[in-house]
């Protein structure tokens, strides 16, 4: 198959060349990961999802564009995966992957919601003006780990001392749940400015 063991001479990351290009065997193992991402096999495309975003595949556009679409998949898992390699290989600061996040973040499945907003904090830069608001919006979510995996990603891309943010974030240290008010407290602490309460 195409998901040949990490080691084995078919991983991207052994068939990428010294320079950063790719071998021809390289091309064909991104090609059939690609590929697989059309499979009617949702574990198929949830895998190819989960390879495409080793390090070999950092910055390749075809790649990010390929995983991109794979937000919109109808398999849950798909979706996570999908998200999770974007945040190992978008570039920071990338829009097209930053706007497929903030729809992302909105997922009916809390996995997805959560996966994307961990994605949006390593992808998005800070003050991002997309990535903020869509992540104060998190706060309030219905799931816990959504909401820590926000409160995270906020202390990423959110400005220091940003005073609406930051009382926003006050509110959280007040959450119905011990591991989200603990990440609120550790993201005020960081993102205030020296001398504010």
């Amino acid at each position: 198959g195409f998901l040949g063991p990490a080691g084995s001479s078919r991983s991207p990351t052994a068939s990428s060349s010294a320079a950063g290009g790719w071998t021809a065997q390289g091309e064909v193992v991104a090609a059939e990961l690609i590929q697989a991402l059309s499979s009617l096999d949702p574990h198929a495309r949830s895998t190819a999802c989960q390879t495409l975003g080793q390090p070999a595949y950092r910055g390749d556009l075809r790649v990010i564009g390929q995983l991109i679409k794979r937000l919109q998949d109808h398999d849950q898992y798909v979706r996570q995966a999908a998200a999770s390699s974007l945040g190992q290989v978008a570039r920071r600061g990338d829009e097209a992957v930053i706007s497929a996040l903030v729809t992302s973040i909105l997922d009916s499945d809390a996995s997805v919601r959560r996966v994307s907003a961990n994605a949006l904090g390593q992808v998005a830069q800070r003050g991002a003006q997309a990535a903020v608001p869509a992540l104060l919006g998190r706060l309030e979510d219905k799931d816990g780990g959504v909401r820590r995996a926000a409160l995270k990603a906020l202390g990423r891309v959110a400005e220091k001392g940003d005073g609406g943010v930051l009382r926003l974030l006050l509110a959280k240290t007040a959450d119905g749940e011990g591991f989200v008010r603990h990440v609120a407290v550790e993201v005020l602490g960081h993102l205030a400015d020296e001398g504010d309460s």
